[in-house]
């Protein structure tokens, strides 16, 4: 990387005795295919390669002081590494061929960006106890897992996956959450969960039953629903249902609440049983 010097910048005297070093390194679209000489820099604390060829990640491992590390539209196949880190705060992997991560001991970690990879399933983050946003977009996550003990978590955006398990913990600070694009037929993981929340996309998934809005009955925060292309939508006055139970929305499926979908709704129409096995 002697291609370096060209992204060094950020002069700063990082231990107080007037022994300038250089803090950030911004080396994106340089065609890069490795970070071997990244350790020669130990004192950076902001660093993007995004836009390259690399395929090793392992060279962030040491450098001690990094805050933020941005690794987008690479080629990387696993994180190595990187797993555990006490300084950093922001970590962005999109972009790349991620199947799989190892878990995160990130104790300051506060954004991490995993869109458009493999993922089938999320790291162990427990330890990663001052998360506030998670971005996980077009993967191929079939589970919401890992996030449940995320006291701190304000947003987690998992459209585009294929999400059939979807759990969560108390979550107390959780205000976004998206989940378009997935396989959810059930709510219960909001039941008694997310207090707080202010916008829900539940957009292109299978919840089919008005009985499962019940489960939204706690949010007493929400302002923003979207159940569009969910079976459920499909049900008659399906708007006076929600209506009847989140009255304080401010938008349901885009539009706010018509005087015809304050009306009471009627009866909800039986469930339908499974059929029995012959």
């Amino acid at each position: 990387m002697d291609v370096a010097a060209g992204g060094l910048s950020l002069l700063k005297d990082t231990n107080g005795s007037l022994n300038f070093n250089y803090t950030k390194l911004d080396m994106a679209g340089k065609m890069l295919i490795d970070l071997q000489d990244l350790h020669r820099y130990q004192d950076l604390r902001l660093l993007d390669v995004s836009n390259n060829q690399i395929t090793d990640s392992s060279q962030i491992g040491n450098l001690p002081n990094l805050l933020s590390a941005k690794l987008d539209n690479n080629q990387l196949a696993a994180l190595d590494g990187i797993g555990l880190h006490n300084c950093l705060q922001l970590l962005s992997l999109k972009g790349n061929q991620l199947t799989a991560l190892p878990e995160l001991d990130m104790p300051m970690l506060s954004y991490l960006i995993l869109d458009s990879n493999q993922l089938t399933t999320l790291p162990s983050l427990e330890r990663c106890t001052q998360l506030k946003t998670i971005e996980a977009r077009e993967n191929q996550l079939t589970t919401t897992a890992g996030i449940e003990s995320l006291a701190n978590l304000e947003e987690a955006h998992f459209a585009t996956n294929a999400i059939t398990e979807f759990v969560l913990g108390p979550a107390p600070a959780l205000t976004k959450l998206n989940l378009s694009g997935n396989q959810i037929t059930t709510l219960q993981a909001l039941a008694s969960n997310a207090s707080n929340l202010e916008e829900l996309d539940l957009g292109t998934n299978t919840v089919a039953s008005v009985g499962e809005l019940n489960h939204l009955s706690g949010l007493k925060q929400l302002r923003t629903l979207v159940l569009t292309e969910n079976p459920v939508a499909g049900v008659d006055k399906y708007r006076n249902f929600v209506h009847a139970i989140l009255p304080q929305l401010e938008t349901l499926d885009g539009e706010p609440y018509s005087e015809e979908d304050r009306e009471p709704p009627p009866e909800p129409p039986p469930e339908e049983d499974a059929p029995a096995d012959e």
